[in-house]
């Protein structure tokens, strides 16, 4: 019986990759205010601290 590994799920990653879909789609552009990070995380549906690593990765990308 063939038997797939499950792959480790990280909440930040769909953050991540769910905000890379706003900007890719023209939905986000530059220049564009994003809600402060308490409404995100509310917005996502997780708590702030799981929206602490998506936050820094932007804050780095720039």
């Amino acid at each position: 019986m063939p038997i797939k590994k499950i792959k480790y799920h990280r909440v930040y990653e769909d953050v991540i990759e769910q905000i890379e879909n706003l900007i890719l789609s023209g939905n986000l552009a530059p220049g564009d205010v994003l809600p402060t990070e308490r409404e995100l995380a509310q917005a996502f549906g997780i708590s702030r601290g799981r929206f602490a690593r998506p936050s820094a990765f932007w804050s780095a990308k720039g």
